[in-house]
């Protein structure tokens, strides 16, 4: 099964990569990575089909759709890292950047208006997107930004602020729902963060019973 992973460049422009599997390649062989824009794997795999079709009368096809259907998504990957784009969207809990500190670190409270303009940057994103997938990264984007927001709140002035930030709005819960790797992580950002409104974390929890990953 493979996991979307949003992927940032420096310049604002967001693509996903996926680990682990990939069906679509398994199914449809080079053009997977045509349709994600990666027009090089898909040059590559399209001649190196049509090479084994022709030398291994189609039993080399299956070997090759094995190969690229295992590593084609560590491949796409790798090559949104070699075009400046960084995985963005996962970070470590309170309770882990804790458990093994590393000595003081200054943290200056004026990085917060920065993160709620970012986090109103991409509320905008997400009523204007073009499609559910395009939606779903700018949701998951937005709430790694009211995490790190909370924390870093926390973090200088001691206490949370309720609703100062609301990531868990109707339409990304409903829209998570298809995802339910991004469901589970907005159940977990309400766990670390108690101090939420109860409507938002009644959202959470309602969409997650739907889907039977919660009682």
């Amino acid at each position: 099964m493979a996991f979307r992973i949003p992927m940032m460049h420096p310049g604002g422009a967001i693509k996903s990569a996926y680990s682990g599997w990939s069906w679509t390649c398994f199914f449809f062989g080079c053009f997977p990575p045509l349709f994600r824009g990666d027009l090089k794997y898909f040059i590559l795999f399209l001649i190196g089909h049509m090479g084994l079709a022709l030398f291994t009368l189609g039993i080399g096809n299956f070997i090759l759709g094995l190969v690229i259907a295992a590593k084609y998504n560590g491949w796409h990957q790798n090559s949104l890292v070699e075009k400046g784009y960084s995985a963005y969207g996962t970070f470590p809990s309170t309770q882990q950047t804790r458990s093994k500190p590393t000595g003081k670190v200054s943290i200056s409270a004026q990085a917060l208006p920065d993160m709620e303009k970012r986090f109103l940057d991409y509320a905008e994103k997400i009523a204007t997107a073009k499609d559910q997938h395009e939606m779903l990264n700018y949701c998951d984007l937005q709430l790694s930004i009211a995490d790190r927001y909370f924390e870093l709140e926390k973090a200088t002035s001691g206490i949370n602020q309720t609703n100062s930030l609301s990531a868990l709005s109707k339409k990304c819960v409903e829209a998570a729902k298809s995802e339910p790797e991004l469901l589970v992580k907005m159940a977990e950002f309400v766990n670390r963060n108690p101090h939420l409104s109860d409507s938002q974390a009644e959202r959470v929890k309602t969409a997650m019973q739907s889907m039977g990953l919660a009682e």
